[in-house]
């Protein structure tokens, strides 16, 4: 998935050199404190090598935590994009307004209110789902 969802996003943005993408979540899997198995390091290290600078966003995890672990943690500035990398509960009530006046947002796990993210002009695109489901 790291790859695919990287393309996708920069299908619809572009060049990511030098732009600021958000990985919401660096657990293998929703509630759960463990990155054993996620692929959220396959997914930071797509986007240094497109260029990009990752940050990185659990709930599950400190800052301390997440630069411990190689990631950059996100202090709520703005990015490009963003991809939902784990299926926390805590994302299926994410707002357009909470991810950094991102412009387009890959939703990995189908967790995102698209109908929300659309009203405010914020482009969503699933993986293993058609566009708008």
């Amino acid at each position: 998935m790291p790859a695919y969802a990287v393309d996708l996003l920069a299908r619809e943005l572009g060049a990511l050199d030098g732009r600021a993408i958000l990985i919401l979540g660096v657990a293998y899997r929703g509630g759960v404190k463990e990155a054993a198995f996620s692929g959220a390091a396959a997914l930071r290290d797509e986007l240094r090598v497109r260029g990009a600078r990752p940050l990185a966003s659990d709930p599950l995890y400190s800052d301390a935590e997440l630069e411990a672990a190689g990631y950059e943690p996100w202090g709520g500035a703005d990015v490009a994009g963003a991809i939902v990398q784990a299926d926390h509960e805590q994302y299926r009530a994410l707002r357009p307004g909470a991810v950094g006046g991102a412009g387009v947002v890959v939703d990995g796990r189908g967790v995102l209110d698209v109908e929300a993210f659309a009203a405010a002009g914020v482009l969503v695109r699933r993986i293993g789902r058609p566009a708008g489901r």
